[in-house]
């Protein structure tokens, strides 16, 4: 799984199976950490008492710089895998990987602002999905049928 999600960074591809299960993986571990952030701010909230701008004082006062940096290089490395793997999907379907990752993200950053963050979540959740369900080399199959049989 090291491999499939920071090996191969130019030429990678993946198929729909392991697409699904390597991105499915990522949400749950993604999950994973919101829940134990979660739980340690409810253990945190116990120890403090209920009022919780003590609360995120005693959690800085005592983890500090040290797992905030840890958990924005979590967050980068998960988020470098997760784009590493839908530009591997993108280039099995038959598009340049890393710009068409660019041109997504832009799309769903723009959408975000101009609409919402809802609407922005339900943009990348069809992507996500239309990725997990488009045949491998379909881009590449339909250049090939308007311009002979040329490799590209």
């Amino acid at each position: 799984m090291f491999s499939t999600l920071f090996g191969q960074i130019a030429d990678g591809r993946l198929a729909r199976r392991s697409f699904s299960l390597i991105t499915l993986l990522l949400l749950l571990l993604i999950l994973a950490v919101l829940a134990a952030m979660a739980v340690a701010i409810g253990v945190g909230r116990q120890l403090g008492g209920s009022e919780i701008s003590a609360t995120e004082e005693q959690i800085a006062q005592l983890l500090g710089v040290p797992v905030a940096l840890f958990g924005l290089t979590l967050t980068a490395v998960l988020v470098y895998g997760a784009l590493n793997v839908s530009a591997k999907r993108l280039r099995d379907f038959g598009l340049p990987g890393w710009s068409s990752v660019a041109l997504l993200a832009l799309l769903e950053l723009g959408v975000g602002l101009l609409l919402g963050a809802p609407v922005a979540g339900w943009l990348y959740a069809a992507l996500l999905a239309s990725l997990a369900a488009l045949p491998s080399n379909r881009i590449a199959r339909r250049r090939r049928s308007h311009f002979g049989n040329r490799d590209f």
